[in-house]
């Protein structure tokens, strides 16, 4: 219940803090029934190819991002819905991103992903 509380609390900071920026609205989302949260902490989690990473600074979640894996490529996806609280805002983290892998991840079986579909993106 607390994940799915938080899940729920950061997504309405998010569009209160940047209405319009995420497809949906804070009006719409606060009326939303627990139910609904339920079912999307679920779909970012087990063997789902979604995941939430949540920062944090001294204990306090203060920003969100969505990971998101392509349908048909396991080895390709994208990130969407990021969001990091104002008073956050352009203090780094002091951490790379190999940092943000799990131990399982094997950085030459990845790649990227351009934003836009249609377009390329050079290799590292």
């Amino acid at each position: 219940m607390e994940e799915i509380e938080l899940l729920r609390d950061l997504r309405l900071q998010a569009l209160k803090d940047a209405p319009g920026e995420f497809g949906d609205s804070f009006e719409e989302a606060e009326k939303r029934p627990l139910d609904y949260w339920s079912a999307m902490a679920a779909s970012l989690t087990g063997q789902s190819a979604q995941r939430m990473f949540i920062s944090e600074i001294n204990g306090k979640s203060m920003g969100s991002v969505f990971a998101l894996g392509h349908a048909e490529d396991r080895n390709a996806g994208r990130l969407g819905g990021m969001w990091v609280d104002a008073t956050a805002r352009g203090k780094s983290a002091r951490r790379s991103p190999q940092d943000l892998q799990p131990p399982s991840a094997n950085p030459s079986h990845t790649r990227r992903t351009p934003a836009c579909p249609g377009t390329t993106l050079p290799e590292p």
